[in-house]
């Protein structure tokens, strides 16, 4: 059986279909470096980042995550809603999508 797990903090609706918080959100918690500052302004740079909460693959489970983490968990069952083919309210918040996307370069 294939089961969609909504790993995210909202409702994701597919299709009208609505997939509840699995009660799990999966995050990326990174550390930052100071790499210089401009102009009075600190800029960082990313020095490393952790997946937290992300299940193990399972056969049949596809896991829907932001598309951030899709790209850093890269692996075949992490998607991310796809924006680009969704429908949007008059205040341009998704509210329907239609596809997911899998990042670019994804191998496992």
């Amino acid at each position: 059986m294939s089961q969609i797990v909504n790993l995210t903090d909202h409702d994701l609706t597919i299709d009208d279909i609505v997939y509840p918080p699995s009660g799990i959100v999966a995050r990326i918690r990174s550390v930052n470096n100071l790499a210089f500052i401009f102009e009075g302004i600190p800029v960082y740079e990313l020095s490393s980042s952790r997946i937290h909460d992300l299940p193990s693959p399972q056969d049949g489970i596809l896991y829907v995550t932001s598309f951030q983490l899709s790209r850093e968990a890269n692996r075949l069952d992490v998607v991310a809603p796809n924006s680009r083919d969704a429908d949007r309210d008059e205040y341009g918040n998704i509210v329907n999508i239609h596809s997911f996307i899998l990042p670019r370069g994804i191998t496992q």
